[in-house]
């Protein structure tokens, strides 16, 4: 069965999209690095009367002058904008389903689906004007108010994103975690998986 975590107007960075021109090395398993280059912003992207008002909430927060961000400094309080997309993280036994969701909602075969154990890690998915994947720390510098989950050994290793183009539903305003798959008996993952996923739980502000 799957549970979802959803996630709307919590404490965040002042974007969740790096700029355009941007660049943070992409970290792979076997250690080497390679540039990539982050999804564009999101506001170049906004089409939509719900995105612009997501925009203009987030506006209310960040504007230099009269914003509500600014307003809190001048009475010596730190006040972060809320995040531009809604967060649905996925968790659920193996095979439950988890990346066949994301795979429908989408419209587009981004997750590996199977009987076997196909996720192990945590996967961002959200949209974006040019197609893009991430993995380890590149994907802390798109997320980083997730960056508590380096507190957790080898974790890095099994952090990735994948940004798709797909206009479906209404993908534009969401962003997916895909979860490592819960299971009993001897299997063991690289990182402490439970501890984990409290941690990301702990970034969210709603549950469902």
């Amino acid at each position: 069965m799957l549970q979802l975590c959803q996630c709307f107007g919590s404490p965040a960075p002042l974007s969740d999209f790096a700029g355009e021109n941007q660049s943070y090395p992409s970290v792979n398993m076997s250690g080497s690095k390679k540039p990539r280059a982050v999804a564009n912003p999101l506001e170049s992207t906004i089409t939509t009367p719900s995105e612009k008002i997501l925009k203009e909430c987030h506006t209310l927060y960040v504007d230099s002058e009269n914003g509500l961000g600014k307003i809190a400094e001048s009475l010596g309080l730190r006040l972060l904008p809320p995040r531009k997309k809604i967060i649905v993280m996925i968790m659920g036994n193996h095979s439950a389903g988890k990346s066949s969701f994301i795979n429908w909602y989408v419209e587009e075969h981004i997750q590996k689906t199977g009987v076997a154990i196909e996720t192990q890690g945590f996967t961002f998915i959200t949209s974006g004007r040019k197609q893009e994947s991430l993995t380890g720390n590149a994907t802390l510098h798109l997320y980083p108010h997730f960056r508590p989950l380096l507190e957790f050994k080898g974790v890095t290793d099994y952090l990735s994103a994948e940004i798709s183009t797909s206009k479906q539903k209404k993908f534009s305003l969401v962003t997916f975690v895909d979860t490592p798959g819960l299971v009993d008996g001897d299997m063991v993952y690289p990182f402490d998986v439970n501890s984990a996923i409290t941690s990301f739980g702990k970034a969210l502000f709603l549950h469902y």
